[in-house]
């Protein structure tokens, strides 16, 4: 996002992130899924990954039920502590890792059964 004043960039930021919700809960699969986000954001700040899962993790806590929607993963807003274009390609590094993740893990889980526990979730 930019804001402009007379045609002059006056502000900016980034917002964003990635979950995996919903979800049938394979522990493995949330591993997985952590390790490429959390391998993304090491690539360009190791303080990164712990600080956008904590976003996340409280973004997605349901309080009164006390109990969180689906995994969690990064979640980030007006994010502007590098140059634009470093963290235009730290978006596009968590992209390209989750779209790596993503359908193999759809085409490792896509012959498990259904059960009726799966229908009624």
């Amino acid at each position: 996002m930019e804001i402009r004043k007379s045609g002059e960039v006056v502000d900016w930021w980034f917002g964003g992130g990635s979950d995996l919700t919903p979800n049938y809960l394979f522990r493995e699969d949330a591993k997985d899924f952590h390790a490429a986000l959390k391998a993304a954001c090491d690539k360009f700040d190791k303080s990164f990954y712990p600080k956008y899962k904590k976003e996340c993790d409280d973004y997605f806590r349901i309080v009164h039920r006390k109990l969180a929607r689906g995994v969690g993963g990064i979640f980030f807003d007006d994010l502007n502590t590098l140059p634009k274009e470093e963290l235009f390609l730290f978006i596009q590094n968590c992209a390209e890792n989750i779209a790596t993740f993503y359908p193999a893990c759809v085409t490792k889980r896509k012959s498990e059964p259904q059960t009726e526990e799966n229908r009624r979730w």
